[in-house]
């Protein structure tokens, strides 16, 4: 086992400089959303786990494509035990007729971790235990196995996949690794980022920060006219509060929201096409931050 104090630092750092790529944002995106949706069920798991929502979230996507018909360990079907590894999980059987519920198989697939959490303090209160967590639930295979022969180097696609921190090389069967093939899944930084942005999570409590405290960064995902949602509210509030807009904080990007981008854009020198997006985004946090500052 790895301990966690020796890549502490490096996910901290790919933390910091993570971004997710543009042209796999909307599949991000998606993968947020369905995350979200599901967060009552979710959150009860986390009640008898100590794992937060979203990792489960996260997690569940990765090994299940998000299905609750799938067992959390590793995609089997419910119907009957774990055939792949783990096999045989879980132990007991179904509490109500033949079939597990995916409750029963999530918690079961937790606990098999429980050793990971107490080394952390029992608590995923950081990025960087949540990045080693789950790096520990698929296995350090790109850390210590083939795997160390991803693009870059030691970047495990079940953390870093569909962001700037991942090209190419992954396990394509359990103990095989090619290292010239794309993970196709939303890697675990990559959705708990889009949930950051999209949904304003704050991944150390669990919770959702009030528009009015986000942080606006450059790379938040691109919206335009059409787009409805949290960071469509969180641009609102700040071209009313940043650039003197008058729009109401209704999350919906209408012809309104799209005519106030537009002035923005003019009175800012920016490319004039109504969508939001790195250079809108940057310019605001640049004026955010002067605002905090001055």
């Amino acid at each position: 086992m790895i301990n966690f104090y020796d890549l502490k630092a490096k996910y901290s750092s790919l933390w910091q400089s993570v971004e997710i790529n543009p042209s796999t944002a909307s599949i991000v995106k998606n993968v947020a959303n369905t995350i979200y949706k599901n967060k009552n069920r979710y959150q009860k798991i986390q009640k008898h786990t100590d794992i937060p929502w979203f990792v489960i979230g996260a997690i569940h996507s990765l090994e299940s494509s998000s299905s609750f018909k799938k067992h959390l360990h590793n995609g089997d079907s419910l119907s009957k035990r774990t055939v792949r590894v783990p096999r045989g999980r879980p132990k007991d059987p179904p509490n109500n007729g033949t079939r597990y519920t995916f409750e029963e198989s999530a918690i079961d697939a937790l606990n098999l971790k429980r050793g990971i959490l107490r080394e952390l303090g029992g608590k995923l209160d950081s990025i960087e235990k949540i990045l080693h967590y789950c790096q520990a639930y698929n296995g350090f295979g790109y850390e210590t196995g083939a795997g160390r022969r991803t693009t870059p180097p030691k970047r495990s696609p079940y953390l870093w996949s569909m962001t700037n921190q991942y090209q190419k090389g992954k396990y394509v069967s359990d103990g095989r690794f090619d290292e010239n093939a794309v993970s196709q899944q939303v890697g675990v930084a990559a959705s708990i980022k889009s949930l950051e942005e999209n949904y304003g999570l704050d991944f150390n409590e669990g919770k959702t920060i009030p528009i009015e405290n986000v942080t606006i960064k450059p790379q938040f995902s691109v919206i335009r006219k059409g787009d409805v949602g949290r960071l469509v509210s969180v641009l609102q509030y700040n071209l009313n509060l940043l650039a003197d807009f008058s729009l109401s904080i209704d999350g919906v990007f209408g012809p309104i929201t799209e005519g106030a981008v537009i002035q923005f854009q003019r009175n800012q020198n920016l490319i004039v096409d109504g969508i939001v997006g790195r250079q809108v985004w940057g310019r605001l946090a640049e004026i955010q931050n002067s605002a905090n500052n001055a």
